[in-house]
This record gives C-alpha cells, structure tokens and sequence, in this order.
C-alpha cells in the first residue's frame, strides 16, 4: 500500500519557523532534475560536522562525504519511489539551495518512520 498517492513531481512550501522564510520541500524521484549545485550542497550539508558526525562518521570511517556521495543519495531516492517502498524530499532554502533532506522510510503507515536532516 502506497503511502502517497499524489503524483509526483511533490513541491511544498513551508514557512521557517524562527525567520519566517519559506522554503520549499521537493520530492527526489525520477522527475527531479538535479543540478551539480545540487551535489555541491548535498556534500556540503552531510559534511557539517553535526550532520556528519550524527550520520556518516562511524559509516564513512572519517572519510569525507563526497560528491559521489551525494550521487548515490540521489539514485537512492530515485529507486526508492520507483520501487514505491520509500521517498525521499530535499528541502531548499529561498536561495534554491539544498539546506536539508527528509525521508519517509516505509510504503506502510503502521511502519512509516521520518527522518530528517
């Protein structure tokens, strides 16, 4: 059972709690259209040390992030709403620039978990 059901391409518009700002929430499937600012901003967000050490410093043995990184964060996100099992969304800033990514980790509502970074 789908958890979403409406078509993608999915664009939101979310306002920053703290300035007010809106940014917009944005599926990763096969429709996204990546830009190599998009792999730079990918890298650069994994790469903050808290983002880092939370989520790739055990992973990664202390090995940067890397652009390729961010290459397989895309074509994991991609597969996951093919196969419809899981989906994935950047977050961009009013710049357009990736500030962040959340994921629903399951198809099953009981199951669902979110993550964000």
């Amino acid at each position: 059972m789908a958890i979403l059901k409406q078509k993608s391409p999915i664009e939101l518009k979310i306002e920053n709690f703290f300035n007010r700002e809106i940014y917009t929430v944005q599926s990763v499937d096969e429709s996204y259209k990546f830009s190599f600012q998009d792999i730079n901003d990918i890298a650069m967000v994994c790469n903050e040390p808290h983002v880092y050490d939370f989520l790739f410093r055990h992973k990664l043995n202390g090995e940067i992030y890397s652009k390729n990184g961010a290459f397989s964060f895309i074509n994991y996100s991609w597969e996951g709403w093919r196969n419809d099992e899981k989906y994935t969304f950047t977050i961009r800033n009013p710049n357009g620039n990736i500030v962040g990514a959340l994921d629903i980790k399951s198809n099953n509502l009981e199951e669902g978990e979110i993550g964000y970074g």
